[in-house]
């Protein structure tokens, strides 16, 4: 029964045309459409370079993908299901041929594009699935934009891979997943003459038309609250702008570089005192370009950074603020703070969300100091389980609850939203009804004072009846921790950390900056019981 309840819990916030896509997924699609290809056209003219991708390629058959090597050097490697089903999708997307130094890699590629195609039937296995399907698509539409020669096939497997992913666009997935779709979609049109590449071409540019205006948020985020896969689809926007001359209208060109600007603005507002991505939601490094990538990319289109659709406030004690669709970048001096007041995504799409709403990140001259705990897998298990929860952020939970209920690797059946957000002269509140969706009367309001040299988090807890309450603080890998006194802590001997309201225990957490890679980093847990209401609270300060 439990079981059951996850299930209509998750169903009930999905779109109708998902649950019919999803119902119509299991009925028989017919076999690939393996006729001729239409007539192949030259590169859109003015084609730039473009943002490369990370090298994955260190041999003949040899990939590093998501920090993990593996030879794939048979025809069964390509479906194999002992392998991560990230891992093996990345195989299939063919990044390499679009990566630093590709031209050095030429003659594997050549091989590696033969092999594809001899050992990959049209509509079987995971590479013939929608999603590789897409990114392949576009990346070797871009080899062949450098000025590659086509290996024997290739322009024939194109054509057909265009026809398979035209009937199969990911109606039950919706959100990113339907952005590259439409994107690679575009991309076959833009490739082949004719009839055929001008449907291609249109159900496309339908698609993005109608989801760009709903995916790209007026203050230019996407609506996943993802950084990571906000740079993704960023670049996308790019690489649609790239080729702009086959594009239909000039207003079309005009829509895309709105939202490509905005886009960039948003970004650039987010990022780290370093560039670097924080990582809330599913984020983590080396998947997405980075921001220094897309700002010449941009600069190379004529795209610049647009950020007057962000909010801002400027607080007592010399603090500033901007938020990014509820992400709120928050400087004072060598401090920059992130306070997360944002919901965790689209309630029909969350498949990329944690529990971190009113999380707090921190940053000392550039150094983190509080993070959040990224990404290493996606794989069904302990730790994506672990890496999407709420302890495994810088916020509350009571009697062991999440925000949401978080199950298989994407799924989220009932959930939270903040609610009652409020600028104050000297900080923010916000709350969230996370716990009291899955346990009556529960509530977290988390309240961020400003002051010169630090902050003070005060965490206002309620609820009827007696409850535990945890809350947890990741410190940064490698940073030195003394113990000044019972609840009193010096952080790199530059902070002041005081901590009341409940027991304060040291310990230590998981932190994953990239796929494939844990390290270990510590952590301050408070934890305590309350009845009816209870306060704790969190000052840090910097030491002059």
């Amino acid at each position: 029964m439990p079981h059951l309840f996850l299930y209509l819990n998750t169903v009930r916030h999905l779109r109708l045309r998902q649950v019919l896509a999803r119902a119509r997924a299991v009925l028989p699609m017919g076999r690939p459409d393996t006729r001729p290809p239409p007539r192949l056209r030259p590169r859109p003219p003015g084609w730039q370079s473009m943002a490369l991708k990370r090298t994955s390629m260190v041999g003949p058959a040899m990939f590093r993908v998501l920090n993990r090597e593996r030879e794939a050097q048979s025809a069964k490697d390509w479906d194999r299901r002992d392998w991560e089903a990230l891992w093996v999708y990345n195989l299939h997307y063919f990044d390499d041929l679009n990566a630093a130094d590709s031209t050095k890699r030429i003659d594997w590629h050549k091989r590696l594009i033969t092999r594809w195609l001899n050992e990959n039937p049209p509509g079987r296995g995971r590479g013939w699935d929608p999603y590789p399907t897409s990114l392949r698509l576009v990346n070797w539409i871009k080899w062949l934009w450098q000025g590659n020669q086509p290996v024997e096939g290739m322009i024939e497997s194109l054509a057909v891979q265009a026809r398979w992913l035209q009937r199969r666009i990911e109606y039950h997935l919706l959100g990113n997943h339907l952005l590259a779709n439409a994107k690679a979609l575009v991309f076959a049109g833009l490739a082949f003459d004719g009839v055929e590449a001008e449907a291609w071409h249109e159900t496309g540019w339908r698609l993005l038309d109608q989801q760009l205006a709903e995916q790209i948020l007026p203050d230019g985020g996407h609506f996943e609250l993802s950084p990571m896969y906000h740079a993704i689809i960023l670049e996308d926007l790019l690489d649609l702008l790239n080729a702009r001359p086959g594009l239909p209208r000039e207003n079309a060109v005009s829509r895309l570089s709105a939202h490509a600007s905005r886009a960039l603005g948003w970004l650039d507002a987010l990022v780290d005192e370093r560039g670097g991505f924080p990582l809330l939601n599913d984020a983590t490094d080396g998947v997405a370009p980075t921001l220094a990538m897309l700002r010449e990319y941009a600069e190379r289109l004529g795209v610049h950074p647009d950020m007057s659709g962000l909010a801002t406030a400027a607080f007592v004690n010399g603090w500033t603020g901007r938020s990014c669709s509820g992400y709120w970048v928050i400087d004072g001096g060598p401090l920059r703070m992130w306070f997360d007041t944002a919901p965790i995504g689209p309630d029909y799409q969350p498949g990329h969300a944690h529990g971190d709403m009113l999380s707090v990140q921190l940053t000392l001259a550039g150094q983190p100091v509080l993070t959040d705990t990224g990404v290493s897998t996606y794989e069904l298990g302990a730790q994506r389980a672990y890496e999407r929860s709420t302890a495994a952020h810088n916020t509350v939970r009571i009697d062991a609850l999440d925000q949401a209920e978080f199950w298989a690797s994407f799924r989220v059946a009932r959930r939270g939203h903040p609610v009652g957000f409020r600028l104050m002269a000297d900080g923010l509140e916000c709350g969230h009804d996370g716990f009291a969706v899955q346990r009556r009367g529960l509530h977290h309001r988390r309240v961020l004072r400003l002051h010169a040299g630090g902050f003070t988090v005060t965490d206002v807890l309620t609820g009827p009846g007696q409850h535990s309450f945890e809350v947890v603080w990741h410190i940064a890998p490698g940073t030195s921790i003394e113990r000044l006194a019972p609840g009193r802590f010096g952080l790199e001997g530059k902070m002041r950390v005081e901590i009341e309201g409940g027991e304060c225990v040291w310990g230590e957490s998981c932190y994953c900056r990239e796929f494939g890679v844990v390290r270990i980093r510590p952590c301050l847990t408070v934890s305590g019981m309350f009845s009816g209401k209870t306060q704790v609270k969190f000052k840090c300060t910097y030491c002059y």
